[in-house]
């Protein structure tokens, strides 16, 4: 028999009570602080995307998805269908921050990842380029374990619960709630034809994904190598993900003078802030 809603209810207030009580700032409120101490400039575009990250900040707080992996691992157990339109808790959906370089969305994103309310043991902050290396380690190590214990197989194995990219999936699901990607690029077609089948495990058992990336998802693997099979993972990604522009041309990493090709590297970030006010009055 299927866990009840108020099963449900009872566990996730359970585990509200039990979660750290932490009195954090929004994205947003720490952005203008850091304006009005003179850290940072205002920047519209900034601003925009901080009250997006803020909005999703306060979605998060109480949030667990450790009733959504029970609820699925019992139906798949049981073999039944599940309730139409009924799920134990709505997912929050993510953010996928993208724009030129350069932009602040790396910064936006770490001042998020720093003041959410999810427990560090249950979020993960991570360049994308390593979390497919820790995937391609944790395959291997799962294909190496199961012929140790099966042996070689002549034949096709096409249980959902043998293929090793579901496996991995569902681990980190359940070790990770909210998932920060910084660099959010796809170049490698081992990853690409793997993409869709990893985040479709991983949004379905409720992990919160967000992400930056200098391209818009619709441009991920742009020309790349069978290519046709990497498009259900940007509709994937476009679903669970609020896809959000920069819209900015300014990249404050560097500084550069009027009617020059030279750049400026101040020693210090108030210098660098002093230099681009006087450029900019």
């Amino acid at each position: 028999m299927l866990m009840s809603s108020r099963c449900f209810h009872d566990q996730r207030m359970l585990r509200q009570e039990e979660q750290q009580e932490q009195s954090q700032l929004l994205v947003i409120d720490v952005l203008r602080e850091e304006v009005k101490k003179g850290a940072f400039v205002h920047d519209p575009a900034q601003e925009k995307t901080a009250k997006r990250l803020s909005h999703l900040q306060k979605a998060l707080v109480g949030y667990s998805n450790e009733a959504l992996i029970q609820y699925i691992e019992e139906i798949e157990r049981t073999n039944l269908q599940p309730p139409p339109d009924r799920s134990p808790l709505m997912v929050p959906r993510g953010l996928f921050l993208h724009g030129n370089v350069g932009t602040g969305k790396t910064q936006l994103m770490d001042i998020f990842y720093r003041s959410s309310s999810i427990l560090p043991k249950h979020r993960k902050r991570v360049h994308f380029h390593s979390f497919m290396q820790d995937v391609h380690k944790r395959i291997h190590n799962l294909k190496k374990e199961d012929l140790k214990t099966y042996g070689r197989s002549f034949s096709i194995d096409l249980r959902q619960d043998r293929n090793p990219i579901n496996r991995v999936a569902i681990q980190l699901a359940s070790e990770t709630r909210l998932l920060c990607f910084d660099e959010f690029q796809v170049t490698d077609v081992a990853d690409a034809l793997m993409l869709s089948q990893l985040f479709e495990q991983l949004f379905k058992r409720g992990t919160v994904v967000v992400a930056t990336s200098n391209r818009h998802p619709e441009t991920l693997y742009e020309g790349g190598l069978n290519r046709s099979y990497f498009l259900p993972f940007i509709d994937l990604l476009c679903k669970h993900c609020i896809v959000h522009d920069m819209n900015h041309d300014t990249d404050y990493r560097i500084v550069t003078t009027n009617g020059s090709d030279s750049y400026f590297f101040p020693k210090t970030c108030e210098d660098s802030l002093k230099h681009y006010m006087e450029l900019v009055s």
